[in-house]
């Protein structure tokens, strides 16, 4: 009607009590995550079961289940968490910094979480390749890896949304992270996965 007051819609903090509720349950997650992740390398990945994650972690195994669906979902919960943070780290790479130079730049975010403890990175390497649901659940997570980095592609090339030049070169990207890393953990050799992505990379660009 007219002369009435336009309506408003307030956004009210949220309480104290359900930020606190939510780490509680992030930390849970976290406990739950790090706990299934060593014994999947003592034990084995097919081996070690949901059961025998919630005892070391003082749960029942449908506590677990609340946090996690299924045991595929607790290795896969780390990696979506390094997907995020290397969207982090190509946004705040230099503008002017080369396409290819940023997304080299951005992966080393990632390579940096594992390098005070390689061994145990290549055992979960060793891990998901070797289990066929595990890695196939893998590669069907990548895709939510690589589209939000293609907007930041195409700024960076200077080139509109939907063009195939960004989705390309991101994907190729990550295949040759991928290649890296298998060749790295099957290879103990003193060599690190930046050297061998660096390598890798340039056979890709042809310098």
């Amino acid at each position: 009607m007219p002369g009435d007051r336009p309506t408003t819609t307030t956004v009210w903090p949220r309480p104290a009590s359900c930020r606190a509720a939510e780490r509680k349950r992030e930390a849970a997650r976290q406990d739950i995550s790090d706990t299934a992740l060593r014994l999947f390398i003592e034990h084995g990945y097919e081996a070690t079961t949901i059961d025998q994650i919630a005892a070391r972690v003082g749960l029942s195994a449908r506590s677990v289940f609340r946090h996690f669906t299924t045991k595929e979902d607790i290795v896969l919960a780390q990696l979506n968490r390094s997907g995020e943070r290397l969207h982090d780290a190509l946004r705040l790479r230099p503008p002017a910094e080369p396409a290819w130079d940023a997304l080299r730049q951005a992966f080393d975010v990632l390579l940096a979480d594992h390098a005070e403890s390689p061994d145990r990175l290549r055992r979960i390497i060793t891990m998901v390749q070797e289990s066929p649901l595990l890695h196939a659940r893998h590669l069907e997570q990548q895709p939510r890896w690589q589209e939000p980095l293609v907007p930041l592609i195409a700024a960076r090339l200077g080139v509109p949304d939907g063009h195939p030049s960004p989705r390309a070169l991101v994907a190729a990207a990550f295949t040759c992270l991928d290649v890296a890393v298998s060749t790295w953990a099957a290879h103990d050799d003193g060599t690190t996965i930046g050297e061998v992505l660096d390598t890798i990379i340039a056979t890709v660009r042809g310098t």
